[in-house]
This record gives structure tokens, C-alpha cells and sequence, in this order.
């Protein structure tokens, strides 16, 4: 008798279960859930964005022919800087049932600089002086989402694919296989087109929810070097602290952000139930701030199989 009540209070605490909102994104990477017809999910990040190439332009110099005067080509001594923030935006808009679209761009809050050493090549006095081309830097995208397996109450995960296509101007922070860069003409800026694709997969387990999954992409820049095809995996999870809020957090090995890659991170942070509306709030040590809102869509019931020893109704 004494032990019943203890064991009764822990039996009733395992069955408490906790429905934790949809997203269509955790922090940074997707998930396989969708919003549902007329839902929409809205982001913001900042994403800091450092790159100097090469480290010490004087005693480790890239030499190469590029155009100056938009005319000719000619050998300088060539360099790349960026002190600036990305900041993508995104709209995801729920089509169906099943099937979200999205919608970005990414700005950012600073150019580019692509620095000719010794534009004049008078080596030496006071004409040796760098002439610096500002690189714009932004672009944007399109993508959808589609659930291929939803959650059916089986036990096994629901499954969902996405693609990504994007257009725009980016840095030109990578160098072939030669050790050179991959624009030569840096008077006009860095164009590119991008795709990618993805698998992602959700798992609910009473007051958790997992997310995993494996992606790809590629873009008229990264086919100009060595590794022209970036794979990457990312995984997640989504913990009830409460009915109404909730700890989040993510990891994925690599990126592509404006088609500059990013190397592995973590991020982390909170979800707050809003009544209907969601907010994701937290930070990533690329370093990033990530902040976002999710209303929900009309979303059709699940249909989930009968429990083992359940019996139908009679029918008379």
C-alpha cells in the first residue's frame, strides 16, 4: 500500500505526453513536417561573414591574369577581404496539406572586396597603389517541400524531400584547384546559380521530437573547383519543458549560404507557444543570431492504426 502511490505517480507521469508544435524549420536545417493550407513560417538570421584570401597577400601572394579596364587581361598579385553580416530571409507558405513553398533572399550588410596589388605595376614609389572592386553580395531563392511519408501513429519516422534553386552575386572567396580564384573579371561582381536537395526525417517520442537527415548542393561556383558537390548531414532535436515552452537545438557538418560555405555548428535555443503562433529564438556558434515565427495551417487528421486488442463496434 505504501509503495502503490509512488508507483502510481510514475506511471502517471510517463503517460503525460506533450504536443509540441510544427516547424518547418528547427534552427537552421529543415524537418519533415509542412504547415499546412494556409500557414506560413517567417525567418530571420544574421550570420557573421569573415574571409581573407590569402592570409598574408605580401609574403604569400596569388598571382593571376585577370581583367582590368573591362578590355584586357593582365598578371597581378590578386586578394579577397569580407568583413560583413549575411542575413537571409524566408517565407515558407503552406500550399497543402503536404506541400509547402519557399521563399527568400539573402542580403548582406556589407560589398565584397576583390584588391588588384600594384594595379599600375610600377613595383615600387609612389604609384604602387591597389585598386579595390566592391563585390556585390546577394541573391534569391525558391524551394518547396513535400512529405513523402506523414505521421501516421506507426512508429517510424514521417519523411519528407525539398529543393532549393538560387540566382544572385556572391563572393568570390574560393580558389581552384590551381590556387586561383574563380572570377576573373572583378569589375562586375560574381554571378551565380545554385541548387540544392534534401532528405529530412522527424520522429516524435512523447516529450521529445528528432530530426535528421542529408542534403546536397552545388552552384555555377563550386563547379569552378575542386570539390564541386557539397554533401552534408544535420540533425536536431526539440525537448517540452513546459506546455507552452520549449528547448531546441541543431547541428549540420557544412552549408551553403549565398553559395559561400559555412563549416560545421551548433545551434541552440527556445520555442514559445504563442496560443496559435510559435517563436524560435536562439544563436549558432558561426556565430549567428536566429529568430523566427510559425502560424499553422488547417492540416487534415491523421489517421492512426487501431491499438493491439482494440475491437470494432458492433454493428447493430
Amino acid at each position: 500500500m505504501i509503495l502503490s502511490l509512488p508507483i502510481a505517480a510514475v506511471e502517471s507521469a510517463i503517460a503525460i505526453e506533450v504536443e509540441i508544435p510544427l516547424t518547418p524549420t528547427l534552427m537552421r536545417i529543415p524537418t519533415a513536417e509542412t504547415l499546412g493550407e494556409g500557414g506560413y513560417h517567417l525567418s530571420l538570421s544574421m550570420i557573421r561573414y569573415r574571409k581573407k584570401i590569402p592570409q598574408n597577400p605580401e609574403s604569400n601572394p596569388i598571382y593571376q591574369k585577370v581583367a582590368v579596364g573591362d578590355f584586357f587581361k593582365e598578371l597581378h598579385s590578386v586578394s579577397f577581404e569580407a568583413q560583413s553580416y549575411l542575413v537571409p530571409l524566408k517565407l515558407c507558405y503552406g500550399i497543402s496539406d503536404r506541400l509547402d513553398l519557399n521563399l527568400g533572399m539573402t542580403l548582406s550588410t556589407d560589398q565584397g572586396q576583390k584588391i588588384i596589388e600594384d594595379y599600375y605595376e610600377v613595383h615600387k614609389g609612389e604609384m604602387k597603389v591597389a585598386r579595390v572592386y566592391r563585390q556585390p553580395i546577394f541573391d534569391v531563392n525558391l524551394g518547396f517541400k513535400y512529405i513523402i511519408k506523414p505521421e501516421m501513429g506507426d512508429g517510424l519516422p514521417s519523411l519528407a524531400v525539398g529543393a532549393t534553386a538560387e540566382i544572385g552575386y556572391t563572393g568570390d572567396d574560393r580558389v581552384d584547384s590551381a590556387g586561383q580564384f574563380v572570377d576573373d573579371t572583378p569589375a562586375d561582381g560574381f554571378p551565380f546559380f545554385g541548387m540544392g536537395i534534401y532528405l529530412a526525417g522527424t520522429e516524435k517520442l512523447n516529450l521529445f521530437k528528432l530530426h535528421s537527415g542529408v542534403g546536397a548542393y552545388s552552384s555555377s561556383k563550386l563547379q569552378r573547383t575542386a570539390d564541386s558537390l557539397m554533401v552534408y548531414f544535420f540533425g536536431g532535436a526539440e525537448v517540452a519543458f513546459t506546455e507552452q515552452l520549449f528547448g531546441i537545438g541543431d547541428v549540420v557538418t557544412k552549408r551553403a549560404v549565398n553559395s559561400s560555405e559555412m563549416g560545421t555548428s551548433i545551434a541552440v535555443g527556445l520555442k514559445y507557444l504563442f496560443g496559435g503562433p510559435t517563436l524560435n529564438a536562439g544563436f549558432g556558434t558561426a556565430p549567428e543570431l536566429i529568430l523566427s515565427i510559425t502560424s499553422p495551417g488547417r492540416k487534415a487528421e491523421a489517421i492512426k492504426p487501431a491499438t493491439p486488442g482494440e475491437t470494432e463496434a458492433p454493428l447493430f
